[in-house]
């Protein structure tokens, strides 16, 4: 039995509250203490929004199967906005076969040399 203390903000999530595609709006909060900032995160189908520590601009046209899915990021001053849909894992391991390099080894292999 580990002796590691749990955290007492940690909330169990359920089915309808799960990190990929939540159904049911799922917000956090978190008060600043000596070694950390006060944050918060929403979550809500194919939208997440949460606070950063740090200043920053980007826009970005996503198309990533095994993490964000497909969709748009963008990270404003001390701010991520993320709207993308969620793509099945299938479409990671296509996406993954047609983009990944080969070593030549097995590109001779693949061709039938």
């Amino acid at each position: 039995m580990s002796n590691v203390k749990r955290n007492p903000n940690y909330k169990e999530r359920k089915w309808y509250t799960n990190e990929t595609f939540p159904l049911l709006p799922y917000i956090t909060t978190r008060k600043s203490d000596e070694h950390n900032t006060s944050s918060f995160s929403f979550h809500w189908l194919f939208f997440k929004i949460w606070s950063r520590d740090s200043f920053d601009f980007e826009l970005s046209l996503v198309f990533d199967p095994s993490h964000w899915g497909i969709g748009i990021t963008a990270l404003l001053p001390y701010l991520r906005v993320v709207c993308t849909i969620p793509t099945h894992w299938k479409v990671d391991r296509v996406w993954s076969k047609w983009t990944s390099r080969k070593p030549k080894i097995l590109k001779e292999q693949y061709n039938g040399r």
